[in-house]
């Protein structure tokens, strides 16, 4: 139900121009096409799907994979020459040191190529690995977890094999590594360190009888964190803090019947100066009382959900530094905490503090806690819980947040705040626009030069704001160009991950005019080049530390290719190394092509894509596919797969003659189904218009959300010839007041603020539920209806299927209901995933081009006593 994709892109108009240039080339597109030949069934099997893995430190080589109905396919390629691996069916794919590579192969066999040289090393019985810090090691993992084996990635070799292993832990830097064996009479703790060229085992002196566990590294791996335990008891024996440049450990020893059990601890982190534990333990585990299940009337959950938030409330969090106890962080008031940057605060809140209310994530007030002094302030009062709304310095305590319509920091350490983008004439949410609700701020991308500085986004562009006060910097000019800009966030996680400035930032772009989707390159100098080739969909962009940079481009008629960029710097445009499905080449294809049409409340657009033998002045069967907005999938490459987790592939229907119609939809405020309908037959107007679609031949299809509107709209409109609603909600009232099996909570969140747009409660107008509910419009439905559902949904339960089905059954319409027993909201099994497109195509087949399907046919016919 809930989209993926944020836009929030205001709408605009398109040039009239740009239309006509487009229809000026299509007699020759068309003839191009004509003179190649239809794709025969049989090979849709041979395309496939590409995504890039990664990009070696040096630039030199690029791993991908290629994603075929039968299994996947691992590609090692260089970025220049003719370097290829072809590893069939590898997981874990990593770059190690010295141009060399490991993956996992199918039976459990680590590869290890030499790609300069050409050799291979195959280590069997292994499970997964991990890799030092300086990629000269490989921890490899033995099949039953039992085994590790150190492995010199240069040359091949086993330097250490360590056996009986219990547990095992890798610092997150990846330069140490700690792990527990089993020896004689008691188990031993050992720790290896990576950094050096002959990797020695280190064993640490235990102070008691217990056996170590709960192994967590400092992320440097400067100190590691562990427990021991009785196993007997489960007790907890002693807490640990090892500094690994001194070669001690210091303890501490919980008092007896405390409650310190293995089963009760959560969470063991080392803070980021290596001088603290923060320790986490879950509730005491709580009886369940006999008799029924006590729904109280005042609660502030549902009595699923009570019973988890009682779990959290219970969850104690403490703060361990060596030569004191452990002190308090959170508490029954205030349990959910977060640590700042440098973890000398917690930010804390709580969940109920306004419950009960009808919001996904609820509002609260937060609190930030010194953890040397225990004093708590106020940092903002009735605020989401929503992620995107607050940002912690990893540099300092600071505490940035969105509030009254403009960013604010928070210094802890001084108690001052101010406002970061006061005086700056420009929106940061997006309020007012067809984003799904609530409103959202566009976004706090990061803290740079050491967090010296913000930057935030507008609904455009990117802004640099000093923290401690000065003069805002916008460093793109999208709201001139028609550009929303954002920072391309795999390359900028790199960046401020090192600590350091740089000298150049990857940007990703989305044009407003026609919905390409490009990266960018800003230099420090303000300049910004763009790297994409052409107007389409750029992707799965990969960065080295110097600038070098691989990514996928593709268009709906052009299949995916990965392109390199070796230095943005100088103002070249990335050119392609790789290409996929050239099958294609030698065969007729669709292409898409951006529309716009009108409606009495505003311009909306779509994308539109064209049959693959199309011919001019012939009408052709149209689906229309919705679900709010679509548009921007204008670009995007599909292949031809035989099935699909909702039933629908656009390129299957362009590939048997049909029109595929994906409009966007905006939204007024309570009349979310009269909305839809108002711009979905605008849109498919627009086609008619054209003299593209056949009037009369006209399908319409939506899964989830979409399968609400499309059964709303068959309601309300006999323009259709056949409808599809898979997984939808057809009774509003009802799922108002239901329970999501999911989250536990009413449904009525779904429309008083999110994707509905009801706005109010449903009993403040009950006639705005009702008008905008298919079930109470059943009889006016006369247009043959699928449904489809999975029985075992926690989304949206498969009853309301089976409410519409009924009302529909009952007024003797033309209606077909697919129930799959052992699917969720899309269906994951491969038979499955084959029936429902298969009986999909079948259904429109039948409706839009007469095509005869048993099936449709007894389960559509009058019985024989009616008439």
């Amino acid at each position: 139900m809930k989209k993926s994709k944020q836009k929030g892109i205001a709408l605009m108009g398109y040039s009239i121009m740009l239309q006509v240039s487009l229809l000026l080339t299509l007699p020759y597109t068309l003839s191009a096409q004509q003179q190649k030949s239809p794709l025969p069934k049989e090979l849709y099997g041979r395309f496939s799907e590409l995504s890039l893995s990664s990009l070696s430190g040096d630039g030199r080589w690029i791993a991908y994979n290629l994603s075929y109905p039968k299994g996947d396919t691992l590609c090692i390629q260089a970025t220049s020459g003719t370097g290829l691996y072809k590893l069939a069916g590898a997981r874990q794919p990593a770059f190690v040191a010295g141009e060399a590579f490991a993956a996992i192969l199918p039976g459990n066999s680590l590869r290890l190529l030499a790609l300069k040289k050409g050799k291979e090393i195959t280590i069997p019985n292994v499970v997964e690995f991990r890799i030092s810090e300086n990629r000269r090691y490989i921890v490899a993992i033995a099949t039953d977890r039992s085994a590790l084996r150190l492995i010199d990635c240069l040359s091949g070799k086993t330097v250490l094999t360590v056996t009986d292993i219990q547990e095992y832990a890798l610092s997150q830097s990846g330069n140490r590594l700690a792990y527990v064996r089993q020896g004689e009479g008691r188990s031993r703790l050992s720790v290896l360190d990576l950094e050096s060229d002959t990797p020695t085992e280190e064993t640490i002196s235990l102070t008691d009888k217990g056996e170590p566990c709960r192994l967590v590294w400092h992320r440097n791996g400067k100190a590691l964190a562990y427990c021991s335990r009785n196993r007997e008891s489960d007790t907890i024996t002693a807490m640990a803090l090892y500094d690994q440049k001194q070669k001690s450990a210091a303890h501490w020893y919980p008092p007896p019947g405390q409650g310190w059990t293995a089963s009760r601890l959560a969470r063991l982190s080392v803070t980021d100066d290596a001088a603290r534990v923060l320790v986490a333990l879950h509730a005491r585990e709580q009886t369940l009382n006999e008799g029924p299940e006590v729904w109280n009337g005042n609660a502030k959950w549902l009595y699923p959900l009570d019973r988890i938030m009682a779990s959290e409330r219970g969850q104690k969090s403490f703060l361990w530094k060596p030569g004191s106890n452990p002190v308090p962080v959170n508490d029954s008031l205030l349990p959910v905490m977060r640590l700042t940057g440098r973890q000398q605060y917690a930010l804390l809140h709580n969940p109920e503090r306004y419950a009960p209310q009808n919001l996904l994530e609820p509002e609260t007030d937060f609190y930030v806690k010194n953890l040397e002094t225990g004093k708590t302030e106020l940092l903002a009062a009735g605020m989401t819980t929503a992620q995107g709304w607050l940002s912690l310095s990893p540099y300092s305590d600071d505490i940035a947040y969105y509030n009254g319509k403009q960013w604010w920091v928070f210094h802890p350490a001084t108690g001052q705040r101010h406002c970061l983008t006061a005086g700056i004439r420009t929106r940061w949410d997006n309020a007012g626009t067809n984003a799904i609700p609530p409103v959202k701020p566009y976004g706090f991308a990061g803290w740079t030069s050491q967090g010296k500085y913000a930057l935030i986004y507008d609904g455009s562009d990117i802004w640099k704001i000093p923290v401690a006060g000065g003069s805002a910097k916008r460093l793109t000019r999208g709201a001139e160009s028609g550009w929303v800009y954002r920072i391309a966030q795999t390359a900028f996680n790199d960046i401020i991950h090192q600590g350091r400035d740089a000298e150049s930032l990857f940007l990703g772009g989305i044009s407003r005019n026609d919905n390409s989707e490009d990266y960018f390159l800003y230099l420090s100098n303000g300049e910004l080049h763009r790297i994409s080739p052409s107007a389409g969909l750029s992707r799965q962009l990969r960065t080295t530390s110097d600038g070098k940079a691989a990514f996928i481009r593709e268009r709906y008629d052009t299949p995916p290719g990965i392109y390199y960029l070796p230095d943005g710097r100088k103002g070249k445009k990335a050119e392609k190394i790789t290409a996929t499905n050239t099958l294609q080449d030698k065969y007729c294809w669709g292409h898409s092509e951006l529309i716009s049409y009108r409606t009495e409340h505003g311009i909306g657009k779509a994308a539109l894509f064209y049959p693959s033998e199309y011919q001019a002045g012939k009408r052709y069967p149209m689906i229309t596919y919705i679900y709010d907005e679509l548009s921007y999938r204008l670009h995007h490459y599909v292949t031809p797969l035989q099935s699909s987790a909702v039933g629908f592939n656009i390129t299957q229907y362009t590939l048997n003659g049909y029109l595929v119609l994906l409009p966007d939809i905006t939204y007024r405020e309570g009349a979310p189904g009269h909305s839809a309908c108002e711009w979905v037959t605008a849109a498919v107007d627009r086609v008619v218009e054209m003299g593209l679609a056949d009037p009369k031949a006209v399908g319409l299809m939506g899964t989830s959300f979409g399968g609400y509107e499309t059964g709303f709209i068959l309601t309300q409109t006999n323009k259709f010839a056949a409808g599809v609603a898979g997984a939808g909600i057809y009774d509003l009232p009802s799922f108002y007041f239901s329970m999501g099996g999911d989250l536990l909570r009413t449904e009525a969140w779904r429309f008083e603020s999110q994707i509905f747009r009801m706005g109010f409660p449903y009993f403040e107008n009950q006639q705005a539920y009702e008008a905008n509910s298919p079930l109470q419009q059943a009889a006016n439905l006369e247009t043959p209806l699928l449904l489809w559902c999975g029985k075992q949904d926690g989304v949206v339960s498969w009853q309301q299927s089976l409410l519409f089905y009924s009302a529909l059954r009952g007024l003797g319409k033309k209606t077909v209901m697919l129930a799959y027993p052992d699917e969720y909201h899309a269906l994951a099994a491969p038979d499955n995933r084959n029936d429902l497109s298969l009986r999909i195509r079948q259904w429109f087949d039948y409706f839009l081009r007469g095509k005869e399907a048993a099936w449709i046919t007894a389960g559509t016919k009058p019985p024989q006593h009616k008439k």
